[in-house]
């Protein structure tokens, strides 16, 4: 049999029977320019075959494996739940609120604390504060409630 033969019977390109070649599929002799390769197929049939059941049986491992481990996570997090070791999304989520509107206060602050400052400086001292919030929190001054800008008891809302 050739590998023209072989690709035919088996309905494989000429490219794969070439990439089977180069994994170890068993041939008699090797062909070239002028020379077709020599094959039997009583010995790349078998091959062929435990070729197929190793990475069907490989993949079977892979994929229990995995299943394995999620199973494992899922066990002990049951676990860490029922101890109470594990916080409530929606917990996490209203302490990360309370602690950004804290910040923002804070950095609000900032302007009433520093007297004596020129326009031009407390313009400076709500830009950088602006600038500050916005890479803290993503918010961006522009979904501020207000940004007052009177000079007179200036204190910025941040929400």
């Amino acid at each position: 049999m050739s590998k023209i033969d072989l690709a035919r019977a088996f309905g494989f390109s000429d490219t794969h029977v070439d990439q089977l070649y180069d994994a170890g599929a068993p041939f008699v002799e090797r062909g070239g320019p002028g020379r077709p390769w020599k094959i039997e197929s009583a010995a790349f049939i078998p091959w062929y075959i435990k070729r197929k059941q190793d990475a069907a049986t490989n993949d079977f491992g892979r994929v229990k494996t995995r299943e394995m481990t999620a199973r494992a996570k899922q066990r002990e997090l049951k676990v860490a739940d029922l101890e109470g070791q594990l916080i409530p999304t929606v917990e996490v989520v209203a302490y990360l609120a309370d602690a950004n509107s804290t910040i923002r206060a804070r950095f609000a602050a900032i302007e009433s604390q520093v007297p004596g400052l020129s326009d031009e400086q407390r313009e400076q001292l709500r830009s950088a504060i602006a600038d500050s919030i916005e890479g803290l929190s993503g918010d961006k001054p522009e979904d501020w409630k207000s940004a007052p800008t009177d000079g007179e008891d200036d204190e910025m809302d941040f929400g």
